[in-house]
């Protein structure tokens, strides 16, 4: 079996890139992220994301701001194969 080199992300052409840590306990085994934590981590990024609005949590003066998800799809572009913050 080979693996393809990973090659850089190109510029983000929609939405804004929010960058997340990687926690060891999101790897499974095989030192790769876990399938079920993609989602965790796309949560991570929402709260980060209006974390920078202002917002820490208050819902009553959050108002319309709240997010509620009722349906995810995750493509897997790349593997995510250590902890920590993504390298650039």
């Amino acid at each position: 079996m080979s693996v393809e080199p990973l090659q850089a992300a190109g510029p983000v052409t929609y939405g804004q890139l929010v960058p997340v840590t990687v926690h060891f306990d999101d790897l499974d085994a095989l030192g790769m992220l876990h399938n079920s934590r993609y989602p965790l981590l796309a949560e991570r990024a929402w709260a980060e994301y209006w974390h920078g609005f202002g917002f820490g949590g208050d819902w009553a003066a959050a108002g319309d701001m709240c997010n509620v998800i009722k349906e995810m799809k995750v493509s897997y572009e790349r593997p995510v194969t250590s902890a920590g913050l993504p390298h650039a």
